[in-house]
């Protein structure tokens, strides 16, 4: 198993080796996807370079949404975002786990309707845009 230089660069955190870590951990290695056909600057294989990309991209909505639905900011959105990948996953990566799927789905379909509720971040924020707006 490759390992990137990411992990050994002394110049980098102890945050961002972990999230690299956990980014290996949790979706595999670019390297045993293989070579899609072609190469990109510095002679990585294209869809080695994709699937990273990809596998970035998912571990950060994986890490930031949760938060952000907790707190209650911008729920809407973020419940938009995770029906999004919901699907993705459903269609592309585990489609015999749509009963799990489905009540996620119901969840997140409740937040995109009625948004965050009054005690979210989104309702305080509101609040006060319709305070200042009445002075």
């Amino acid at each position: 198993m490759a390992r990137s230089h990411a992990i050994h660069n002394p110049g980098h955190s102890v945050a961002a080796r972990g999230c690299h870590r956990l980014l290996e951990f949790s979706h595999g290695q670019a390297g045993e996807l293989g070579n899609g056909g072609g190469t990109v600057p510095g002679g990585i294989p294209a869809a080695a370079t994709a699937a990273r990309t990809g596998r970035y991209l998912a571990v950060s909505v994986e890490l930031t949404t949760p938060v952000l639905l907790v707190l209650g900011l911008a729920a809407r959105p973020v419940a938009l975002i995770l029906l999004g990948m919901i699907t993705v996953i459903q269609l592309f990566v585990y489609p015999l786990a749509w009963p799990t799927h489905i009540q996620w789905a119901a969840m997140l379909l409740v937040l995109l309707a009625r948004g965050g509720g009054a005690l979210s971040v989104d309702w305080l924020i509101h609040r006060r845009l319709m305070d200042a707006s009445e002075h």
